[in-house]
């Protein structure tokens, strides 16, 4: 595959935020008051379980009741966060 000037392309600050997951973590993380590590854990959780990382923002950051919780997402969050305690005991 060659590259040429057609194959650079500026992302606009949105598309920033929504593609790459370390400026994601790290505004949502100043946004809402957060430690970036649990917001990346949670990034993760949502990655490895398939849902949108947009349900954490909701549900557990905005505090939306109404959204339902994923089992699945609040066991794989749990055993990250409790992974990365357990590496910092070490």
């Amino acid at each position: 595959m060659s590259y040429d000037a057609k194959s650079i392309r500026i992302l606009r600050d949105d598309e920033i935020r929504n593609t790459i997951p370390f400026e994601l973590i790290g505004s949502v993380a100043a946004d809402y008051g957060v430690s970036p590590s649990c917001v990346r854990k949670a990034w993760e959780a949502a990655h490895i379980v398939g849902v949108d990382f947009e349900h954490y923002v909701q549900r557990y950051l905005k505090g939306d009741k109404s959204i339902d919780k994923i089992p699945e997402f609040e066991r794989t969050y749990f055993e990250l966060m409790k992974a990365e305690v357990n590496r910092a005991r070490r």
